[in-house]
């Protein structure tokens, strides 16, 4: 990465493949002198809505202009880089803050991975104050002037780390050691013995940064120079008594110092201050419940981190003109929920209970000469034995029954739990399709079966593919690079007693060579994923993965159009 101009590879994307002349803006990171291009937005016409210059990360800012269409229309806008496509040939040309055509790089979510670390700010402020639009922006304006003072700290939970306003309370060297370096050194007693390092970064990492403010009154500056000084008012007013639940995220060079992390916390919520406060400011008009909540969402389409408030009192259903117009701005795909609440980002490192989150995300990758086509999305990964049960032998079309409900969940198609056992056997007594004995037994079920229980409990149709040996799977690759493309839901396939979740496909056209990418739900261990990978659990399997003998089933989801 040592150009001065670098593009994120999905805001490439995003340009090539608009489908009709628009312009925009650019966000990006700039330092030095050089500028990180990560993300876009579009000039929607007749669009009343905020924009989304708050939603990034800090401190991702506006930093260039683009431009669509078949004629060059580069030109100096205030001062900032330009971005043009030529709709016809897809050719991107960048244009310096003089006019002057500059090369660029593209880079890849890895390297983005690789290069920023992304802290999460969590805290909760008091908010006590006259219901009123004006004694509620005086407060914020307080509460801003306070953050900008020495009274806050953080505490970076992963690092073991506090961060005040001078300096840095570590156990290594002050604020001389890096991010990585104290991370790394931290995670040195953890990491098991003979286990081999990942060579390639697939994930963002997220630290966790606790909010600290200062309690006690001290200092000259501080202390009152009067008596204390009491107004009694008789008046009936009406009171806000709440809390702003801080939860923000600041992107920061995994090669920064110590040092140089309060800064960069301190503008993260000084600008999540600003959007909360737009946001209450307008449930207070509304007369609405002040309860705001935060979410984070990282859709891979876009390739950064989105924070959005939602008040409680607003259903997925009162949002969707939000979403819409967000999709819009973005250029993403408006069949496509990615900012329900459903689709907020789940941070697999650091989650303690219950399924892995997408364990095929690293799996190392076959060489086939064909194109990879994979599950969109998030999943859970349900495997035997999980939550104390005992169902080996018995419960794998069960398990990745539960996996493909688990994707509907994520993606915020459907708002109910994935179905346990007990629910997916009377689903099938209530239909009729079992008699009453087989609640409670330890009956197989197939694709017909996961069929009816996903059309009964989620309301989802699936189409079935139906081949009569294992060798015939290998005719089946345009019907299932199709169904990645257009679906992107993973499919459950039984045959004989077993039944297994196909999370993709490698299909080269060519010679028809097909890979498939397994979720094998007879897994019994625990939420291990290097295990998981490393014994091919998770894996690329070939066609003879299937029983030359036995006929295979597939039950291919159908994905509901909407955001």
């Amino acid at each position: 990465m040592d150009n001065k101009i670098k593009i994120s590879e999905t805001v490439i994307q995003r340009l090539t493949y608009a489908d009709r002349p628009c312009t925009g803006r650019l966000y990006g990171i700039s330092e030095e002198n050089n500028v990180v291009i990560l993300g876009l937005q579009q000039n929607v016409p007749n669009d009343k809505t905020q924009g989304i210059s708050n939603v990034f990360p800090t401190p991702i800012q506006y930093c260039a202009t683009f431009a669509v269409d078949i004629i060059n229309t580069h030109s100096k806008v205030d001062g900032k880089l330009h971005v043009f496509c030529n709709q016809d040939t897809k050719k991107l040309m960048v244009f310096d803050k003089k006019s002057k055509e500059s090369s660029f790089v593209i880079v890849s979510d890895g390297d983005i991975f690789s290069k920023y670390w992304i802290l999460q700010l969590k805290g909760s402020i008091p908010l006590i104050c006259e219901a009123s639009k004006t004694t509620i922006q005086e407060m914020f304006q307080d509460l801003r002037s306070h953050v900008s003072s020495e009274s806050t700290a953080f505490k970076i939970t992963d690092l073991c780390t506090y961060v005040l306003h001078s300096n840095v309370i570590c156990g290594a060297e002050e604020g001389n050691i890096t991010i990585k370096q104290l991370f790394e050194s931290l995670s040195e007693d953890q990491k098991e013995p003979n286990r081999k390092k990942k060579e390639k970064v697939t994930s963002a990492t997220v630290l966790l940064v606790e909010f600290l403010q200062k309690m006690s009154v001290g200092g000259t500056e501080a202390s009152a120079n009067h008596a204390p000084l009491c107004i009694l008012d008789k008046r009936i007013k009406k009171i806000i008594n709440t809390y702003c639940q801080i939860d923000t995220l600041a992107m920061i060079s995994s090669d920064a110092h110590l040092s140089n992390v309060y800064r960069t916390l301190q503008e993260a919520l000084l600008r999540y201050l600003s959007q909360y406060e737009e946001k209450l400011l307008a449930c207070f008009k509304e007369n609405t419940s002040l309860k705001i909540d935060p979410y984070h969402f990282y859709p891979s389409e876009c390739g950064h981190f989105l924070t959005l408030l939602y008040p409680a009192a607003k259903s997925d259903e009162d949002l969707v003109t939000e979403r819409l117009s967000l999709h819009q701005q973005c250029m993403l795909n408006e069949n496509v929920p990615m900012f329900r609440r459903a689709n907020k980002f789940i941070n697999n490192k650091n989650k303690r209970n219950g399924p892995l989150i997408n364990p095929h995300i690293g799996v190392k990758v076959i060489d086939n000469g064909g194109n990879t086509y994979s599950v969109r999305g998030n999943y859970e990964y349900y495997h035997y034995c999980q939550n104390g049960m005992d169902d080996s032998g018995w419960g794998c079309a069960y398990r990745s029954l539960q996996t493909l409900a688990s994707w509907f969940k994520l993606q915020g198609y459907v708002d109910r739990e994935v179905p346990t056992f007990h629910e997916i056997q009377k689903c099938l007594v209530d239909i009729k399709d079992k008699p009453s004995s087989f609640i409670g037994s330890k009956q197989w079920i197939g694709s017909t079966e996961v069929n009816f229980v996903l059309d009964t409990l989620l309301g989802i149709t699936c189409k079935i593919l139906y081949v009569s040996s294992g060798e015939e799977m290998s005719q089946k690759g345009p019907e299932l690079v199709d169904h990645f493309k257009n679906q992107g839901s993973p499919i459950m396939i039984g045959g004989g007693v077993l039944a297994h979740t196909i999370l993709g496909v490698d299909y080269n056209p060519e010679t028809g060579n097909i890979y498939f990418l397994i979720l094998d739900p007879h897994y019994t261990g625990s939420e291990d994923l290097h295990t998981i990978q490393s014994k091919g659990w998770c894996g690329w399997k070939p066609v003879s993965f299937w029983k030359k003998d036995s006929y295979y089933n597939m039950c291919l989801p159908q994905v509901p159009r909407g955001i």
